[in-house]
């Protein structure tokens, strides 16, 4: 129940720790009136969960292409994020890592595709989403009365 407090209080301005909350990076309100930023964490291509419930490469490949060809389908009016959590001691196998190169290679030829880094995600969420987002949170506060959920403000 703290760690996003104390995580904030660290100094860290984002983490990736809430599976399947959205495909898109939130703000979410700390202890101490900040807010911290939420990066996406997909479950359901995590290898260490998939792989230590009988999947194999081949399926685990399948799957992850599946749920990136349907958020991209989404994301034409809204970019959407997409976590692959990965342990070099369980996809870095040798008769696994091919499968690895499949799904990198399907996405990267997608127009419009950003590999990024999680810090370079919450970098851009916070200069070009958040100042609105926070914008709007204050205007819905002022018209209800309540504090802005999320914001910094």
């Amino acid at each position: 129940m703290n760690t996003p407090d104390l995580v904030a209080e660290a100094g860290i301005k984002y983490f990736v720790d809430w599976g399947g909350a959205d495909d898109q990076p939130f703000p979410i309100r700390v202890r101490d009136g900040g807010s911290l930023l939420c990066l996406p964490y997909q479950f359901d291509v995590n290898d260490g969960i998939n792989f230590r419930f009988n999947m194999e490469g081949e399926a685990f490949a399948r799957s992850t292409i599946e749920l990136f060809d349907q958020l991209y389908r989404e994301s034409g009016d809204s970019g959407r994020a997409m976590c692959i959590p990965l342990h070099p001691f369980i996809m870095g196998q040798p008769h696994r890592a091919r499968h690895l190169d499949t799904i990198l290679r399907h996405i990267v030829a997608h127009d419009g595709v950003w590999m990024a880094t999680a810090g370079q995600i919450a970098e851009w969420y916070r200069e070009n989403c958040l100042p609105e987002l926070e914008a709007h949170l204050i205007e819905i506060a002022a018209m209800t009365g309540s504090r802005a959920v999320g914001s910094s403000a």
